[in-house]
């Protein structure tokens, strides 16, 4: 067997069994109450009881259990970033469970997906999704030469992202009549903005950070500056653990990231868009609809996703959205930055 590549840093555990048929078919996994997995029964070699599995945030989750799409819906837009394969035959409920990035060949290969109609309602379990948020500290090993600068670009980029994250958290914890208002709030920030320079970037995910201050602190709890050293912060800890995967999906694909980003730069720059206002125009519509692509893309290549919530939040005004887009891209590469440098180890 192909040696598999193990995922790094927070791990689900074994929560149920959604469908037992002579053996476990259908599994789900939690890593808090906030992000699952769910798998279902495959022939994989060296596997005890091998299943293939796609992570998904509780909001993603939350129709399928609803019966509102079935099972082969949610597997086929799950982000790329968030496929694996994992083995069940060691755990019990509760275990934590080792997963692994899945083969491409699974990925790939239409054999290994659920046969579409098959709904929650066929499930053998009675589990319901509960939305809770989970906190946690975690800690960033450091090494090398870090001057102060690169602890305040570190930490700023690591801010600016909790912020966002936990702003795309907000939005998935609210119920169907609670989730325009919270994807209004969002929208308050992104839309006080000018989008011309610079300061607008600050100033939103400064802003955005000032919000989520108030009930979901980032904190550094800890900073030792030996070499190697550590970086401890304590906050939100879904919001942390999905700083953590954008960083490990960058190492991962950064190539099919990068190429995307530039596409659209480039579109932004040909289209003399990069320092307009918000109220700008495309050339043509064209060029509008090309940027929307794009811009969706990007989110999903990097495994934010949420690209409805976001347009939303942007007024449905495409030039912002692929601003914010590629302001969240220069982040998670920031500190892509410092990990491929070795200087830093996220997970």
């Amino acid at each position: 067997m192909k040696k598999l590549k193990k995922k790094r840093g927070h791990l689900p555990k074994f929560i149920e069994t959604l469908v037992y048929v002579d053996e476990p078919q259908v599994v789900l996994l939690s890593f808090d109450e906030e992000l699952f997995v769910i798998g279902v029964a495959i022939e994989f070699e060296g596997f005890n009881y091998p299943f293939y599995g796609v992570g998904l945030k509780v909001l993603d989750l939350k129709p399928y259990f609803d019966c509102k799409v079935d099972l082969r819906y949610i597997f086929d837009r799950a982000a790329k970033s968030r496929r694996y394969v994992f083995d069940i035959g060691p755990y019990r409920h509760g275990d934590i469970v080792q997963l692994f990035s899945a083969p491409t060949e699974i990925v790939e290969s239409d054999e290994y997906y659920p046969e579409h109609g098959f709904f929650a309602r066929d499930h053998h379990s009675k589990f319901a999704l509960n939305e809770r948020v989970v906190g946690e500290k975690h800690t960033f090993h450091i090494d090398g030469s870090w001057a102060a600068s690169d602890f305040s670009k570190f930490y700023g980029r690591l801010s600016d992202l909790y912020a966002f994250y936990a702003s795309l958290i907000s939005i998935d914890q609210a119920g169907d009549d609670q989730r325009i208002s919270a994807i209004a709030k969002l929208k308050g920030f992104v839309t006080s903005k000018f989008w011309q320079g610079g300061g607008s970037y600050v100033g939103f995910f400064s802003d955005l950070a000032d919000a989520v201050w108030v009930n979901s602190p980032l904190r550094v709890s800890r900073i030792q500056y030996a070499s190697p050293g550590v970086i401890e912060v304590e906050g939100q800890g879904r919001a942390i653990d999905e700083i953590v995967s954008a960083s490990d999906n960058f190492s991962e694909n950064g190539a099919e990231i990068r190429r995307v980003h530039a596409v659209l730069n480039k579109l932004y720059s040909n289209e003399r868009l990069k320092a307009a206002p918000a109220n700008s125009n495309f050339s043509s519509d064209a060029m509008k609809d090309l940027a929307k692509k794009y811009s969706d893309s990007l989110l999903r290549e990097m495994g934010v996703g949420h690209e409805d919530a976001i347009f939303e939040a942007c007024g449905r005004n495409i030039v912002v959205y692929g601003k914010v887009t590629m302001a969240l891209f220069r982040r998670v590469k920031a500190l892509e930055e410092f990990e491929a440098q070795g200087r830093a180890r996220l997970s």
